[in-house]
């Protein structure tokens, strides 16, 4: 697997459990018509043992969501992350309307 490099001009925030490991990821860029989308993923319960998350992995679904959209909704969760994330990118963009895939 090759290494995954983060894009730039991207806003992002990992959720993290009570020892601190990722456990899901809220990323927001600017697509080419100025929109800005905000992407997530979060990781099953069942891979959250040590050494089995993967940053790059999470990196590739939020941006994939951020392109392509998603019909699943966002666990609740990350509701409290992508919030922020929201606030931030605004801010960065200078944008009124950030958008989220698979709104809350």
């Amino acid at each position: 697997m090759s290494k995954f490099t983060v894009p730039r001009n991207v806003i992002a925030k990992f959720l993290r459990d009570r020892k601190g490991n990722p456990i899901g990821l809220a990323c927001a860029t600017q697509g080419a018509s100025g929109a800005v989308t905000v992407g997530w993923s979060f990781t099953a319960k069942a891979d959250r043992k040590p050494g089995r998350i993967s940053k790059s992995r999470a990196w590739q679904i939020a941006l994939d969501r951020v392109v392509t959209g998603t019909g699943a909704t966002c666990p609740l969760a990350l509701a409290p992350v992508i919030t922020e994330v929201k606030e931030r990118a605004a801010r960065y963009f200078r944008v009124d309307n950030v958008g989220v895939a698979g709104d809350i």
